[in-house]
């Protein structure tokens, strides 16, 4: 009997936490939306990406030392990344997602890199080893030799071997 109770408690725990989830996902998404609203303004190309500081320093590095450095600056210029990328970091930093990684994913890994993004870098590496095909090994291995990923090149040159 107790055990049963024990089950349901937890089960209703479980729940809860799961809703919570979903309510932090959606002001997450919603917030994405409103970006608008940002602090800042990333600057690519002559054209504008309004973004949170808080969301962008939370998932990287760099961005958290570049706001840092300069608190009063609510304006900065990004170079040597496609648009799109930038989206998608930028989406990724604010809701965890990458609805795009498909089409961009060795174009993100760099990103992840040049932004110190870990939790993107660990997305895209799973991405790219999950999909390696004769088609892209070629041009995988040669941005992860690139970028130094050596636990990309071991799951690549495995695959070549196989």
């Amino acid at each position: 009997r107790s055990s049963e109770i024990y089950a349901h408690k937890k089960a209703i725990e479980e729940e809860k936490e799961r809703r919570a989830e979903e309510r932090r996902q959606r002001a997450k998404e919603e917030a994405l939306k409103n970006r608008s609203n940002g602090d800042i303004t990333l600057v690519l190309d002559n054209k504008d990406y309004k973004a949170s500081k808080k969301f962008l320093a939370a998932e990287s590095v760099i961005f958290r030392e570049m706001f840092a450095g300069n608190k009063e600056k609510d304006k900065f210029i990004i170079t040597d990344i496609e648009p799109a990328v930038l989206e998608e970091v930028i989406t990724f930093c604010y809701t965890g997602r990458t609805p795009n990684i498909r089409n961009i994913s060795l174009d993100l890994l760099t990103a992840s890199y040049k932004f110190k993004m870990i939790n993107l870098r660990n997305r895209c590496e799973q991405f790219i080893i999950m999909h390696l095909d004769w088609q892209n090994v070629r041009e995988c291995l040669t941005v992860a030799t690139m970028l130094g990923n050596k636990l990309l090149r071991k799951k690549i040159k495995k695959f070549i071997n196989n």
